[in-house]
């Protein structure tokens, strides 16, 4: 018989995932009951249209059907509100210990959007570990909550940032806060604490208009910058030519282009989430994916 201490448990995980169906269809699977059902509120909280239908398609398979068509070709304002309710749908997951691990694009279907697969991280403690167990997570900054009877491991408290090429010239900086209907209350301690409440309180709309200056002076010596306006509470930004319908090497100026935005980004504390396709169009456009960021409460 071994004289060793037994080595931790590690958290076990659990996957699950979202695809965009259609113009305007959200499908959960292998989510359990308590998300696929509250997760309503926050649609309809982040979506003023609503929804228009629900029900459970497979085992473990349940689908909501939009009003209106938030994954589709539309105009700018209900465009601006589509990658709002996507980001409140990662949000309000990621508070539930649910991270993004990737999205997925599995189609070959010209109008696929992606899917998400999402990650939750459950412990398992033996009881001689726990304190080395905690520490690691103060370490790592995350902490733990029970839901049901599961422990699940929360991420850091973060905020968010959207980022999204739309037409073929545009550049949309999205920044405010996120439209969680319950608040995300089920951070972690770290993010009750005064200095991250202070930082949420923050005007974020002043704190986007510093980062659109440091953006515009990124865009200037890329030599892309044509104009840019407020619309819709967010920034737009019109580069000159047509960098997103590029082909061939005029895509290197381009690349060069989204290198400095990111550059950009990383110096204000933001870090890639996920990229998502998430709109389609016809069957011989593709709509380009919309980038998400985030950045840990301090």
């Amino acid at each position: 018989m071994s004289l060793l201490p037994s080595p931790p448990q590690t958290p076990t995980s659990t996957f699950a995932s979202i695809s965009l169906n259609w113009t305007d269809k959200l499908r959960l699977l292998q989510f359990p009951p308590s998300v696929v059902h509250s997760i309503a509120d926050q649609l309809r909280a982040s979506w003023p249209p609503g929804i228009q239908a629900e029900q459970a398609l497979a085992p473990h398979c349940y689908e909501y059907k939009l009003r209106g068509t938030p994954f589709g070709s539309i105009g700018s304002k209900e465009a601006v509100g589509s990658r709002r309710l996507v980001r409140d749908v990662l949000a309000w997951l990621y508070v539930r210990g649910w991270t993004l691990e990737t999205p997925v694009s599995h189609s070959r279907y010209p109008r696929s959007k992606d899917s998400l697969v999402f990650r939750q991280r459950r412990v398992v403690e033996s009881a001689g570990w726990k304190g080395k167990e905690k520490q690691q997570d103060e370490k790592e900054k995350v902490g733990r909550t029970l839901l049901g009877d599961k422990e699940v491991v929360l991420p850091p408290a973060v905020e968010w940032l959207i980022v999204a090429p739309t037409h073929g010239d545009r550049l949309r900086v999205i920044r405010d806060g996120n439209g969680l209907v319950d608040g995300g209350e089920k951070q972690s301690e770290a993010a009750s604490s005064s200095s991250a409440a202070t930082a949420r309180m923050r005007d974020s709309q002043d704190e986007l208009g510093v980062l659109v200056q440091a953006l515009k002076q990124a865009i200037l010596g890329a030599d892309y910058f044509q104009s840019g306006e407020w619309s819709h509470d967010s920034y737009e930004f019109k580069l000159k030519g047509y960098p997103w319908n590029a082909i061939g090497s005029k895509t290197v100026k381009v690349e060069v282009l989204l290198l400095a935005v990111f550059e950009t980004l990383d110096r204000f504390g933001w870090r890639a989430y996920a990229s998502v396709r998430l709109r389609s169009d016809d069957d011989d456009t593709r709509k380009a994916e919309t980038m998400f960021f985030v950045r840990d409460v301090r």
